[in-house]
């Protein structure tokens, strides 16, 4: 673990030696190649929904919230791929990280940033792209951006915790990994809390639209008062679960160990 100048941290190691592996597996190659797939579908079915918008029939700040559950969606596919099995594919050879002096919930901690920052950084410039492309305008786009990343964080984090919760260690290919139960309790899981924070997000969304764009607000005080609070659960709730689901994770591992 020597570093320059050093000691390298214990959940460092950990990221840069999944880093190394998902490089070196050829059938993680594969799989981003559907990734590629999905995002490139994703893109291409905007043209129809533009279409709907410049004919009026949808309005711009639906355009908006169909953009945010749509990327919300890509998230939850995306975090099932690549956060659900990180666990699951370190195989049998998990007892090594059981017997490292690192607590497992520092393990998990240190996994879900590693996964998180990649990937909310690529649905964040996807809904900032699309959200461009369908001319939301710079305040729905940077409200978009604000609500996608905790978002997908707190996926990740559910992924990450749930997948720990129902590991299938003898199970080497990711992609049936996520097959079982626990699977699919996280794509539930998953599309409630998408479905909670898209709602949230729609009375602060407009609330603060029309302050900015149009210099008033129509409601009084305690719905404005409502309106940022519905914003603040919005973006704190998938930080919580995504925290609550790692800790019952990593105590379902320190527990049971490899055999759980």
């Amino acid at each position: 673990l020597a570093q320059r100048g050093g000691h390298e941290s214990p959940t460092r190691a950990l990221a840069r030696k999944d880093l190394r592996v998902f490089v070196r597996d050829t059938t993680q190659w594969t799989q981003m190649l559907l990734l590629i797939a999905l995002v490139a579908i994703y893109v291409v079915n905007f043209s129809y929904i533009r279409s709907a918008g410049d004919s009026g029939i949808i309005p711009p700040h639906g355009l908006h919230f169909i953009n945010l559950s749509l990327g919300g969606f890509v998230a939850v596919a995306v975090c099932v791929r690549f956060a659900f099995p990180a666990i699951s594919l370190e195989g049998r050879a998990f007892w090594i990280v059981l017997r490292a002096p690192i607590p497992m919930r520092k393990v998990l901690v240190g996994k879900w940033r590693s996964l998180a920052i990649p990937l909310a950084g690529l649905i964040s410039l996807l809904v900032s792209v699309t959200s461009v492309w369908l001319g939301s305008g710079l305040l729905l786009t940077a409200l978009a951006v604000l609500t996608v990343v905790p978002l997908t964080v707190g996926l990740c984090g559910l992924a990450l915790g749930l997948g720990a919760r129902f590991p299938r260690f003898h199970i080497d290919n990711a992609a049936k990994i996520a097959t079982g139960l626990g699977g699919v309790l996280y794509m539930l899981g998953g599309l409630l809390l998408l479905l909670a924070v898209v709602l949230l997000a729609v009375a602060p969304t407009l609330g603060l639209t029309q302050w900015l764009e149009h210099g008033y607000m129509t409601r009084d005080g305690l719905w404005r008062g409502l309106g940022v609070l519905a914003g603040v659960i919005a973006l704190a709730l998938p930080l919580v679960v995504g925290r609550i689901a790692v800790g019952r994770g990593a105590q379902h591992l320190e527990i049971h160990g490899i055999d759980a």
